[in-house]
């Protein structure tokens, strides 16, 4: 828009043409004027009124030159014509001609053929008294009578049939038609006759005529004025859509709706999908709803016979006596599973039935015991009476051997290595310490965090990344931007009488005040003149700044208001025309006009550009100003240095300006990288606090406090602060082990993985701890073996949740979104060194605690040792653990309360479920921002303000042959191209802009080039055949040849060797279409040997709607990717090149492309993610489906229920809220694995039995460990960063709230009904091992 330049091209024109109009007006059938008369007081060319007979034209070359222009006037017998002008006349009017031809005109001959006519009969008719009347006249200093008013009868079917054809003719900017240009004030709200009026109007009213020219359009076909009657000009007229001339073209579907095809007009666009519906309500909640209603219905009916009567299954410890009577499988009428004390009885070996019951009774009633001794020491204890390890059925599967024995050997090994690290702690700990300060020294020598949107978002091989490196790799990266938006203190409109076409009131926006127009202006010139020094030498805007006509011409592009005044602005100077407000007006209509232009040499283009708040293009209502900064940006961050430093310096000057009368938003192009870094250091005090108080927690919470007198004893602040230590550790160690491998940190691994390992690495403490803490040494049981056997119960489960999150992770990492996958890598990595460390660092730190303690030494100052040792003599039990014993478990697995649970969770999930596929799916820029950023009120403003929309390249590929004229016409849009060319189908996707967010038609550098061959005023060739200036060529200041080709295209060699030329020239008065300011960047041009040149890749730019929404953003790449797909099919019926192909580019597609496959992406993800759950959770479970099915399950639930609280809460579903649901898979697996690890392996001889035993032992570490550990991010409300309040915070406390909710309620219900059957061979293990009188004396000591 900007690079349309010197448009004096068309003023100059106009006034030669204008020129032609005079004339006198005599008798009917004669001449009113002949030749010229000296200049008018403006410089221009005066008639030499005439009244006689026209004259014979006898100069065979001007005959053949007025034949050509004005065959209507000499036919094909006459070599003399009669007419009413000269030969310097008709040779002006043939130059003049090729002014408006070269500007738009020519490409549509039928109305070039009525504007030639109009003038044509105007300045040589022989009748031009019937219709020509002389209003004013003078003497000159000759004392001839020279014409100085003009009144012009034309007929309004003449009238109206010239502007029909030409009113869609376009102009120099791509969609805007050319007679907004030649209509002055009036710009788009031209008619005929203001038209007309314009080219009648001198330049003491604002016009180009050399005098004034009255046009009198009527509909009668003669008129009387002052007693003479005229016959108003009525020459026949074409439309656009005829051929003016037999074998000619008529207009294209560019100047021409007439003249566009059905192919033309009708560009399908992919409907987008109507909402699914049933009934005409939303299909999902429908479907839900459904659901939910036949679910409740089942399980009303499962339920209700039982709520008032004891059942099997539903809570009732059954004689062994009625077993025998229960169905096999323990299978109701309705299909539910009720949790039978089948599954133990055909386990038992064959003895009497009275052992047999007996022992079934026994095991009921001390299953809550049994279970607190291990597996391992049952077989301890049987290797020591001599009985053999196991007995095999025949009716037990190879998958409950194979887990039985992979459980038994877990625990053997975890049993031996944990009395091996309390044997030995020290030495451990301090080779764990070590190994992992070793692996963390990766941080200092190539940590690196990666803060580049573009390298945290966008894949290498996302295709809009691929995109945009190839359109900065050919044409250069889109410039840099600087921009401030002003909205006056005082908001209150004005009206203001405005001179156009006659005194008008207008309402003015406040931003049109003088006072504040004024103050801006200031504003603008201290940002223009601000300096920097860098290594010695100053910089200002004016070393960076955009300057396309440079160096000719090396003002800055600045689009502000202030460019429609850059002719009454001198040197320093700060003042405004008394008509200002007119001259506005005017430039706003029609800004090409010379007075409107900017210092670079063009227009402000769209207008819309610097100003905010109007409404339906009524740019005088405007209630904010815009200034906008173009500065050049480079490929190499290197030459981006000095703009770098400029912009520090503006965003300092922008940040400490203040007004009394204005408010300001501002942005640089580094604000948002600059902005993210300090928000990512603003809330560390926020960050640091949430840790401090969950190590806090887990300071004073870790210890047991068995009396006042030996809470210092009992306490376990330092092995509580030792633990979180560990967690670091693992952080560090990741982060090092990744640096060595040169793998870049993100500013989310640094923040959300501490979390993540905390919650991890704590709870699997706590079990750790709480577990030795409730068991009771047994006899002839040293500490370091009682260690050993906890460890033996309890790692295991430690094992599975942390090889099952870092798992998660490692398949997480299969996506393509890098900050996604360097979080999965790290934190994957993370949690299997907090495992290991755990093992080995913790354990011995654990050892060496156990130690103090069990020495009466105090905690933290460990030298000092109490007065009297007192020694444990049986096991503790916290008062959360007593409560979830006696009082929550039994009460959970009451039959009414399973019941409301079971209703409540299906309708919570089916909720959920219902609003899914509504979550917003995008990233609104401002989260990103810390509350207190300057960036927030400008996006505020950019999103009211917002007037015109980013714009988008349509690049085509390296390959293409442009010197085949067959192939042009599958680009242009002249006449003679096809209707169908890449440039009809964007103009009709533009057409479509509400559904293809395509604004305007493209900018074709082809067409202009083409027109700019056709013109004898633009091609010049020095005799060495090298490149003339058009400029210096017209005005004769270079001896030059044309090497323009009227009648035919360039191609071949001869295509690639003039567009050179034309890419070099610059617009002027004689050559609008030279090349340079508008598509010097647009075409790239490849050098070979022997100075052989080709056309590389070139694109055609045109815009974007207005996009405010992430929505609006990723839609339109959506149907811009769209429409290309379609080019690119086109494009490739007629080429060899296979490889070439039609691509979109815009500056904000690459950061809105993840939105597009978003739901894609999470489903992959999540779908990965549980997937490796599943697995590890089968393997370590001892080959257990039903319990890993289980896991799965309740993490899905806790997912959809995440999500579902994400659209009420209005969290939107991107890059970020992915990694926390994928953090939000794993944290889930801490919840659910401990729970159902322990259901699988409990004694208990039913499902309720078992989820209750399970639920009792673990419930209360869970609580502990996860719950009340992670209540510190509640200290995230109050983070400045909004992204740490939306996506952390809200979801953070989700993950916890709605974890504890399933593990702790939903899971042991479900557990309950249709929990995993018992492991038979590890039941047939346990019973026998009961049957033992040792192993019975053993229950009875570990009951007292």
């Amino acid at each position: 828009m900007m690079q349309f330049l010197k448009f004096e091209i068309f003023y100059f024109a106009l006034t030669c043409i204008l020129f032609t109009l005079t004339g006198v007006l005599g008798e009917e059938g004669q001449c009113i004027w002949y030749g010229t008369c000296g200049q008018s007081d403006f410089g221009k060319d005066l008639p030499c009124r005439y009244d006689g007979p026209p004259k014979p034209l006898r100069n065979n070359k001007t005959v053949s030159d007025l034949k050509k222009i004005c065959p209507e006037l000499v036919s094909d017998e006459e070599n003399e014509p009669l007419v009413c002008c000269d030969e310097n006349q008709i040779e002006n009017l043939v130059l003049n001609m090729r002014t408006p031809e070269a500007l738009g005109f020519g490409r549509c001959p039928s109305c070039m053929s009525n504007f030639r006519k109009n003038f044509c009969q105007s300045t040589c008719s022989p009748k031009q008294s019937t219709f020509l009347k002389v209003i004013s006249s003078e003497k000159n200093e000759d004392d001839k009578e020279r014409v100085t008013g003009l009144q012009y009868f034309l007929s309004k079917r003449f009238s109206d049939g010239l502007f029909e054809s030409c009113k869609n003719v376009e102009g120099l900017v791509p969609g805007s038609p050319l007679l907004e240009l030649m209509c002055g004030m009036w710009g788009p709200d031209c008619t005929a006759q203001r038209w007309l009026d314009f080219m009648g109007t001198t330049p003491s009213a604002g016009g180009f005529a050399p005098f004034q020219i009255l046009f009198n359009i009527t509909e009668e076909s003669s008129i009387t004025v002052n007693g003479q009657t005229f016959s108003p000009m009525n020459e026949p007229t074409f439309k656009c859509s005829e051929a003016a001339y037999l074998g000619g073209y008529a207009c294209s579907c560019r100047d021409c709706k007439d003249s566009c095809s059905t192919e033309t007009l009708a560009f399908e666009v992919p409907e987008e999908k109507e909402p699914w519906r049933i009934g005409g309500q939303d299909g999902m909640i429908v479907l839900m709803s459904i659901i939910f209603f036949l679910l409740s219905l089942f399980i009303t009916v499962a339920y209700v016979p039982h709520l008032h009567k004891t059942f099997c299954g539903f809570g009732e410890v059954l004689s062994p006596r009625r077993l025998g009577r229960l169905n096999p499988r323990g299978v109701t009428a309705t299909g539910v599973d009720l949790g039978s004390l089948e599954e133990v009885e055909p386990l038992r070996s064959k003895q009497t039935n009275s052992s047999q019951h007996q022992m079934g009774d026994n095991i009921i009633s001390s299953s809550s015991t049994t279970s607190s001794f291990s597996e391992g020491e049952m077989d301890k204890k049987v290797k020591a009476n001599g009985t053999p390890k196991t007995q095999i059925l025949d009716d037990i599967s190879c998958f409950e051997k194979l887990g039985a024995s992979a459980e038994r050997t877990l625990e053997s090994l975890f049993c031996w290595w944990g009395t091996f690290v309390a044997s030995h702690p020290l030495p451990i700990t301090l080779l764990a310490l070590l190994i992992s300060i070793l692996l963390g020294l990766g941080l200092v020598f190539k940590f690196e965090v990666t803060t580049n949107p573009v390298d945290l978002w966008v894949s290498h091989s996302s295709k809009a990344r691929q995109d945009m490196e190839y359109f900065n790799k050919h044409f250069g990266p889109f410039y840099r931007v600087e921009q401030i938006i002003i909205t006056p203190s005082n908001n209150e409109s004005f009206v203001a009488e405005v001179n156009k076409d006659g005194l008008a009131n207008y309402t003015w926006g406040p931003v049109f005040r003088r006072d504040f127009l004024l103050e801006v202006l200031n504003l603008q010139r201290k940002v223009e003149s601000l300096v920097v020094s860098k290594d010695g030498k100053n910089i200002s805007l004016s070393d960076i700044c955009l300057a396309p006509l440079a160096p000719e011409n090396k003002a800055c592009v600045i689009q502000s208001v202030f460019a429609y005044f850059h002719s009454f602005f001198s040197e320093g100077e700060t003042s405004l025309p008394v008509e200002y407000l007119s001259h506005i007006l005017d430039c706003t209509s029609n800004g090409y006009q010379f007075h409107c232009l900017a210092p670079y040499g063009g227009p402000l283009v769209p207008p819309a550009v610097a100003f905010g708040g109007f409404e339906n293009n009524t740019l005088h209502t405007a209630s904010a100003l815009v200034i906008t900064f173009p500065v050049n940006n480079y490929n190499s961050p290197e030459l981006n240095e000095d703009a770098l430093v400029w912009e520090e310096v503006f965003i300092d000057f922008m940040k400490n300006f203040s007004s009394p009368n204005m408010t300001v938003a501002f942005k640089a192009e580094r604000s948002i990288q600059d902005e993210l870094e300090r928000g990512s250091h603003s809330d560390i005090i926020t960050i640091a606090t949430s840790y401090i108080i969950m190590v806090a927690y887990i300071a004073i919470a870790l210890g047991e406090v068995n009396s006042c007198k030996t809470i210092l004893i009992d306490s376990k602040i330092s092995l509580g602060l030792a633990g979180v230590v560990i967690v670091l550790l693992s952080v560090v160690s990741s982060l090092g082990i990744f640096c060595f491998a040169g793998v870049p940190a993100t500013l989310i691994i640094i923040e959300v993985i501490p979390f993540l390992v905390l919650a991890v690495g704590v709870d699997n403490i706590f079990i750790l701890v709480q577990a030795y803490q409730r068991d009771e040494r047994l006899p002839h049981e040293t500490m370091q073996e009682q260690i050993g056997r906890v460890t033996g119960e309890v790692a295991p489960s430690m094992m599975l949740s942390s090889v099952s999150m870092s798992s998660c992770f490692f398949i997480g990492a299969l996506t393509e979104m890098p900050a996604v996958k360097l979080f999965a890598l790290y934190a994957g990595v993370a949690l299997l060194i907090n495992f290991l460390l755990q093992m080995t660092c913790f354990l011995g730190l654990f050892a060496l605690d156990t130690i103090r303690q069990e020495d009466n030494r105090l905690d933290i100052c460990c030298c000092v040792q109490a007065s009297k040792k007192i020694k444990k003599t049986k096991a503790s039990q916290s008062l959360l653990f007593k409560c979830f014993k006696n009082i929550y478990a039994p009460f959970l697995m009451k039959n009414s309360v399973r019941f409301v649970v079971l209703l409540a969770f299906l309708a919570w999930f089916c909720s959920s479920m219902a609003v899914i596929d509504k979550i917003d799916v995008g990233f609104d820029q401002d989260l990103s921002m810390p509350e207190d950023s300057y960036l927030l009120n400008y996006f505020k403003y950019l999103y009211q303000y917002l007037s015109v929309g980013p714009p988008v390249y349509f690049v085509i590929t390296a390959g293409y042959n442009y010197s085949d004229v067959r192939l042009q016409n599958r680009l242009c849009a002249l006449p003679s191209c096809r209707n169908d060319s890449l440039f009809f189908q964007i103009k009709g996707a533009a057409e479509l802009s509400e559904k293809t967010y395509i604004a305007a038609e493209p900018a074709s550098w082809l067409d202009d080039y083409l027109e700019y061959m056709k013109s004898d005023q633009c091609c010049f060739e020095q005799q060495n055949k090298t490149f003339c200036p058009s400029l210096a060529a017209n005005d004769d200041d270079l001896d030059c040849e044309s090497c323009a080709r009227p009648h035919s295209r360039p191609a071949g060699s001869e295509f690639n060797h003039y567009l050179e030329y034309f890419l070099q020239d610059l617009p002027n008065e004689y050559c609008a279409k030279a090349g340079k300011a508008q598509f010097g960047s647009a075409v790239e041009l490849i050098h070979g040997n022997n100075s052989y040149t080709r056309v590389g890749a070139t694109h055609y730019m045109t815009y974007h709607t207005i996009l405010k929404t992430s929505k609006d953003f990723y839609k339109a790449l959506e149907l811009s990717r769209y429409i290309s797909d379609k080019l690119t099919e086109q494009i490739r019926t007629e080429t060899a090149d296979s490889d070439v192909r039609v691509l979109p580019y815009s500056i904000v597609h690459v950061f809105y492309e993840q939105y597009l496959t978003m739901w894609p992406d999470t489903l992959k993800s999540l779908g990965f993610s549980v997937s490796a759950i599943f697995v590890v959770t089968f393997l370590f479970l001892g080959l257990d489906f039903f319990s890993a099915a289980v896991v799965v399950m309740t993490i899905m639930m806790i997912i959809v229920n995440l999500m579902g609280m994400m659209y009420w809460w209005n969290i939107s579903l991107n890059a970020v809220s992915l990694v926390n649901l994928v953090v939000a898979v794993g944290i889930s697996v801490e919840f659910c694995s401990h729970l159902t690890r322990l259901f699988a392996i409990s004694p208990a001889p039913t499902r309720i039995k078992r989820a209750q035993d399970a639920l009792e032992r673990i419930g209360s570490s869970i609580l502990s460990g996860i719950t009340l550990t992670d209540c510190g991010i509640l200290v995230l409300a109050f983070a400045k960063s909004q992204i740490f309040q939306v996506f952390y915070f809200r979801m953070y406390v989700g993950i916890i709230a709605f974890g504890t909710l399933h593990s702790l309620i939903f899971l042991p219900v479900f557990l309950s009904i249709i929990g995993p059957p018992v492991n038979r061979q590890k039941m047939y293990d346990h019973i026998h091992l009961q049957d033992l009188p040792s192993e019975g004396r053993l229950a009875e000591s570990v009951n007292m």
